[in-house]
């Protein structure tokens, strides 16, 4: 298979699929933290996709306001994307080093 999903790397578990089991130690604080970070991440990474394709799009049809909607949001993403990859980094030696 050819899905890239299956090579990541897995920083914290995904406990959507785990039902009602909830971690109760202290250390997994820490990985329910990156974990947050990591779809937090994620969807300003979406959002930027989003907000090149409208970019792209207004450029295409020649829509002045569109254009100006997409440029005025711009440059709020590329800061998400700056913080959450810096407190991921900041955060991931600590949580996976023991207490």
């Amino acid at each position: 298979m050819s899905d890239a999903s299956e090579n990541a790397v897995v920083l914290a578990p995904d406990l959507s699929t785990q039902g009602d089991v909830f971690p109760s130690a202290a250390g997994d604080s820490g990985l329910l933290l990156l974990a947050d970070l990591r779809d937090l991440h994620l969807a300003a990474a979406r959002n930027s996709l989003y907000g090149e394709m409208l970019a792209q799009t207004a450029r295409a049809t020649r829509d002045e306001r569109l254009l100006a909607l997409a440029s005025a949001r711009h440059p709020w993403t590329p800061r998400q994307l700056r913080w959450t990859n810096t407190m991921i980094k900041k955060l991931c030696p600590r949580c996976s080093s023991g207490p």
